[in-house]
């Protein structure tokens, strides 16, 4: 099935399209072309393989962009170009291996970025340097091997990671001032730069069941001391990284082995994370009214 040019043409005004479940597999590069006022795009749970680049060229008021669930194993670099306005965007379980430099460079308003169940093995060290206020980063059970440590130094409001169930082994970020959320476990990570939780305030961290403070492996608003034992007490061998090293200067891998930790309930905490957005609540709210007459 296929959606063809202009198909929603006469649909100047609408501000809401669920097309999730249809069987989709191709859509014309101006099947939206008309619909300038869209606000919530929903093609999750199709069979898309690939989208045109400038599908969304014309969607300046999107707040909300669903593509999960398709065979997307690819991204055109300038597919979100003029998607100012986007605060929330969704590409988990597709088959995508890269995500092109400078993809996600004209999203100054995304807030909500979800990759997960993908293919990914390395993250461009620039790839969300333009993502200025973006507060949550989810790319859970990917192939991710490693992280450079300036990754999220262009975020100064992200305070929820997920990166559970990946290849890492190594943790060195520089520190992230709001972090809240902290979520690394089912890695094979056997080294942790401690300093990524310098002057932060978390609500939860999870690096396996070991530490747990209840079955999920979560310990809630942890201090310093609970970060430190919790660590410890994940990996039977922890080995902290030298911290007397200069900014710039490389970290030597150490060679300590992990004790792999087991994997938490990763898909309910990405649920918990979208439903504690207000606004969208609203709008999804709004939005079940009008399709079921509620």
């Amino acid at each position: 099935m296929s959606i063809d040019e202009n198909a929603f043409a006469d649909c100047r005004d609408l501000e809401y399209l669920l097309l999730q479940s249809n069987r989709l597999r191709e859509i014309h590069e101006n099947a939206f072309s008309e619909n300038l006022q869209l606000s919530i795009l929903d093609l999750s749970n199709n069979q898309l393989i690939r989208l045109p680049g400038n599908l969304f060229r014309n969607q300046i008021n999107l707040y909300f962009l669903q593509l999960a669930s398709n065979q997307l194993q690819e991204l055109p670099s300038d597919i979100f170009n003029q998607l100012s306005e986007l605060g929330m965007l969704n590409l988990d379980s597709n088959q995508l291996q890269d995500l092109p430099e400078g993809i996600f460079d004209n999203l100054p308003n995304l807030y909500y970025l979800s990759f997960s169940f993908n293919q990914i093995v390395k993250l461009r060290e620039n790839l969300i340097d333009k993502l200025y206020s973006i507060q949550n980063f989810l790319a859970p059970f990917n192939q991710i091997i490693y992280i450079p440590r300036n990754f999220f130094d262009g975020n100064p409001y992200l305070s929820s990671i997920i990166i559970s169930g990946n290849n890492l082994t190594i943790l060195e970020l520089n520190p992230i001032p709001m972090l809240s959320d902290f979520w690394f476990e089912h890695n094979q990570i056997n080294a942790i730069d401690e300093r990524i939780f310098n002057n932060v305030t978390l609500r939860s961290l999870n690096g396996g069941p070991n530490p747990c403070a209840d079955r999920n492996g979560i310990i809630s608003n942890p201090t310093n001391d609970d970060i430190r034992a919790a660590l410890h007490r994940c990996f039977d061998n922890f080995n902290p990284i030298e911290t007397t090293t200069t900014p710039g200067e490389e970290i030597t891998k150490p060679t300590t082995e992990p004790n792999g930790c087991e994997v938490g309930n990763i898909e309910e905490r990405i649920c918990q994370l979208e439903a504690e957005n207000a606004e969208l609540r609203a709008r999804l709210e709004y939005l079940e009214k009008i399709v079921l007459g509620r």
